[in-house]
């Protein structure tokens, strides 16, 4: 697998993957991950690697990297990665492959996609969200319970950029004994494998939690969690209020049964906000990560995404997606 970096900008570092065995009708993905992690775990390995089955299948692959803020970059906003960086990433595969893309996101990376594509889809053919949280306000999302009460607004003014290993330690503090639990099980299965190596990567990456600008830490905490903006049709975006109901592109949701960190429902209520001609969704029998990098998520998932993406481009006229 040959990866190049065809764009270093400001905000982020811009990737290209290269099929080794293209498929001319098919778009080409730009996957956009969220900012608490980077986005190695998706070709932690390469039997594990989520890239390379997209790879395999025909799919060129582009991938945004996020550049950690630097002091002065405190004050980067929702709106900055949006319409700015995602924008921008967006606008580079459109002009390289002159064809419309897919935007595929990876949870807090899905739900800024999908705040994109509701505010500037000219370039996009479909959008794809992997355990990406739509409603925040459903029973039992733990992570909204934590922060409900919390003054957002008083902590605003005591922080610039948010350390990463805080956030991630909220994360886990959400289902600690479950998090433990699963690494002794996966840990006693791997015995003296090659899997072991796999996990300590895994662990490594779990951790590896770079800096977040403080501005866009605390709009995405305190409008689109505890506010629920987006479903309750309250989310501006680049002065635009953004409506669920006005996606005019075609959408795949992929949630996990087991997800430790979103309830499922966080995922599966965007099917009530969807014109149902544009949505499908797949829900996974696995966990958050498991979508990514599992045996089980690897043997399945990207095959459905190849099927949903022929499906698509037997639904729309072929100069939709060309320049």
């Amino acid at each position: 697998m040959i990866r190049y970096k065809i764009a270093h900008l400001k905000g982020f570092d811009l990737y290209h993957y290269p099929s080794q065995k293209p498929e001319h009708d098919l778009p080409p993905i730009l996957i956009t991950f969220a900012l608490v992690n980077s986005p190695a775990i998706l070709d932690i390995s390469p039997e594990r690697s989520f890239i390379n089955h997209l790879l395999n299948l025909g799919f060129s692959i582009y991938l945004i990297e996020w550049c950690p803020p630097t002091h002065s970059e405190h004050s980067k906003s929702l709106d900055d990665y949006i319409m700015g960086d995602i924008h921008c990433a967006v606008e580079n595969v459109y002009v390289r492959e002159e064809k419309k893309l897919l935007l595929m996101g990876i949870c807090q990376g899905g739900y800024f996609n999908l705040c994109y594509a509701l505010r500037k889809s000219e370039r996009l053919c479909g959008i794809i969200l992997l355990v990406t949280p739509i409603d925040f306000h459903v029973p039992g999302n733990r992570i909204y319970q934590m922060i409900k009460y919390m003054n957002l607004n008083d902590i605003e003014k005591r922080m610039m950029n948010v350390p990463g290993w805080c956030i991630n330690q909220t994360i886990f503090s959400v289902s600690p004994f479950l998090f433990s639990l699963k690494k002794i099980k996966l840990l006693k299965e791997a015995g003296l494998t090659s899997e072991s190596e796999l996990i300590k990567r895994v662990e490594a990456w779990a951790w590896d939690c770079p800096l977040q600008a403080g501005k866009t830490f605390f709009q995405f905490t305190k409008n689109c969690i505890q506010e629920n903006a987006l479903v309750n049709q309250r989310l501006v975006i680049d002065g635009k209020l953004l409506k669920l109901q006005s996606l005019q592109i075609p959408v795949l949701n992929i949630y996990a049964a087991h997800d430790p960190i979103w309830p499922m429902a966080c995922a599966a209520a965007l099917s009530q906000h969807i014109h149902p001609s544009l949505y499908q969704e797949i829900k996974h029998p696995g966990g958050h990560i498991g979508v990514m990098m599992g045996r089980a998520g690897l043997a399945v998932l990207p095959g459905n995404i190849y099927e949903w993406t022929h499906n698509l481009l037997t639904l729309v006229k072929e100069d939709a997606f060309t320049a």
